[in-house]
């Protein structure tokens, strides 16, 4: 990263400093061409991230079961900005496709997902049964990634507890909830293998 130093140490002497305002922090657009790819090693993963229910939508499509976060926001609408929600987030559940030819056409190499909790186990738990649908949603977006070069990541956790287990346990105020069979790492990458593409869902 020497070389990232040098060019703002080089450029913050440059009269380009002269058209930043006082007290405003610096305008990226000042310093035009100050880092490139080149500045990084070859194995620097350059990625994008999101959480399921900020993007995903189809609320109650597809299989999915509430989670707390939907419950909230329908209770209180006032303590979002415009009263917003999850319901329709930008649609990523139908949109997946063009999400990812996105990020390849900005060049990044590895894109960090979360796995919603209540997609893959509506009631919470594998007692409760495993939604089909959920499963086949990853399964098609990670083959989307695998076939433009873009390595899945996975967050299996993103604060979207389903509203089932809060329920039942008051989520994690109760510790029983650990018992719960639920998402885990050896769970999940049995489901999904990140390595190669998933099994086509079988249509009749």
């Amino acid at each position: 990263m020497s070389n990232f130093f040098d060019k703002v140490n080089i450029k913050s002497k440059s009269k380009d400093m002269d058209t930043i305002p006082p007290n405003k922090g610096f305008i990226i657009s000042s310093f035009p061409n100050l880092v490139d790819s080149s500045d990084f090693k070859s194995d620097f993963v350059w990625g994008a991230a999101t959480s399921a229910y900020q993007i995903e939508g189809a609320a109650s499509e597809g299989g999915r079961g509430p989670c707390i976060w939907d419950i909230f926001s329908q209770k209180h609408p006032d303590a979002i900005i415009n009263g917003d929600n999850g319901n329709n987030g930008t649609e990523a559940y139908y949109k997946y496709k063009e999400d990812v030819q996105m990020m390849k056409k900005m060049g990044v190499n590895s894109y960090r997902f979360s796995i919603s909790w209540s997609r893959i186990l509506p009631g919470g738990k594998l007692s409760k049964g495993i939604n089909k649908e959920g499963v086949d949603y990853y399964n098609n977006l990670i083959n989307e990634l695998i076939s433009n070069g873009i390595t899945p990541y996975i967050t299996l956790f993103h604060w979207d507890t389903p509203e089932a287990l809060e329920e039942e346990y008051m989520g994690f105020l109760n510790e029983k909830i650990m018992q719960v069979e639920r998402i885990t790492p050896n769970r999940t990458f049995i489901t999904f293998d990140f390595s190669k593409p998933q099994p086509q869902p079988q249509t009749n």
